[in-house]
């Protein structure tokens, strides 16, 4: 995330931004002509930075950052109004913006080593907030010693566990949360329609019914079988997302808000790309060329400015391979919640830091 900047190049505070998301809000809501205030402070910040507007990148560019401004700053506005805090620049939400927890496997861990649930996650989360409005309360939450864990697992300094807890509260915990309210939006919406069903029925006059028909036990079993009869069908809880299963989540969901226009095909060229030909050419030959390639796949896909990720110091080459070439290959071809949980677990085992 860039921070924003007024017109005389001044970098404004995060109050400042929620006040330009208000705004940018209000003027899409009344279909006004012309750049939002928002856009027009990521604007500046662009220009600032070197990017001409003549550039014909830039309105995309442009685009790609107002949407992450907006994301963002929407985080950071709930986050105020649920803990009522005063504003502050080092408090542990404004260090998420400039984290680099995106690019790390950061799935919470128990006392051995083994990940956590995101359901377990939850509940730490709940019992964090419950702790910490204890009057007279003084000692980590137990939320936070799954935090410092998992940090010391992937080699972090300690001081970042409040950080780190805030980025699982506006990420993983986040789209469990918006999945439990989605499916219980679908419960009521069923419920209300049988609800409508049986009273027009009701209302229904008596000759106009169909006639019953008898069913016989062996129509009956075969019915059963098909898995067409009473009960077949179930509504299953949305699978909980984390790790690359969520930032695939957001970019589709981005594609889809920003670059509608045949989004799905363009998607996934790009993600095919990335994942089925760079990642095993940078498996097989890691060197800063391939490097080079990868951030360039990366920008594309992810619709963001250009990366420059590190050169990677491959401890266990086997498993680097196993990782670049196995596990994005199967999440490029089959992106399911089987091959995503695989892909973490191999770049969690690889030990490369800053590469998933």
């Amino acid at each position: 995330m860039i921070q924003l900047v007024d017109d005389e190049g001044e970098v404004l505070s995060e109050e400042q931004c929620v006040e330009l998301l208000g705004a940018h809000e209000r003027h899409e809501a009344c279909g006004a002509s012309g750049p939002s205030p928002l856009e027009q402070a990521v604007t500046r910040t662009l220009v600032l930075h070197g990017m001409s507007s003549d550039d014909p990148e830039f309105e995309s560019r442009r685009a790609t950052w107002t949407w992450y401004c907006v994301r963002f700053f929407r985080f950071v506005a709930e986050y105020q109004a649920q803990h009522g805090e005063p504003w502050a620049e080092e408090r542990p939400v404004d260090r998420v913006r400039r984290s680099h927890f995106a690019t790390l496997d950061v799935s919470p861990v128990d006392e051995r080593g083994e990940s956590i649930g995101i359901r377990a996650l939850v509940e730490l989360d709940a019992q964090h907030h419950r702790d910490k409005a204890t009057p007279g309360f003084s000692g980590p939450t137990e939320l936070e010693r799954v935090a410092a864990r998992t940090l010391a697992e992937v080699g972090e300094p300690e001081d970042d566990v409040p950080t780190l807890v805030v980025y699982w509260q506006l990420t993983e915990i986040r789209l469990y949360k918006r999945a439990q309210e989605l499916q219980a939006r679908r419960a009521r919406a069923r419920e209300g329609g049988r609800r409508r069903t049986r009273s027009q029925s009701r209302r229904r006059p008596r000759l106009e019914r169909e006639p019953r028909v008898a069913v016989g036990a062996e129509e009956a079993g075969e019915v059963e079988a098909s898995g067409a009869g009473p009960g077949s069908f179930r509504w299953h809880e949305p699978t909980p997302r984390s790790g690359a299963h969520a930032r695939y989540e957001l970019r589709r969901a981005w594609w889809r808000d920003k670059a509608p226009t045949l989004w799905r095909l363009r998607h996934a060229g790009w993600w095919w790309l990335h994942n089925v030909v760079v990642h095993p050419l940078l498996g097989l030959l890691p060197v800063a060329a391939m490097v080079r390639l990868h951030d360039w796949s990366s920008a594309r896909l992810s619709r963001s400015p250009s990366l420059a990720s590190p050169l990677p110091r491959i401890p266990h080459r086997w498993r680097w391979i196993v990782h670049n070439v196995g596990a994005h290959l199967a999440i490029g071809l089959v992106p399911c919640a089987m091959t995503f949980r695989w892909h973490d677990q191999t770049a969690k085992r690889m030990q490369v830091p800053g590469w998933v």
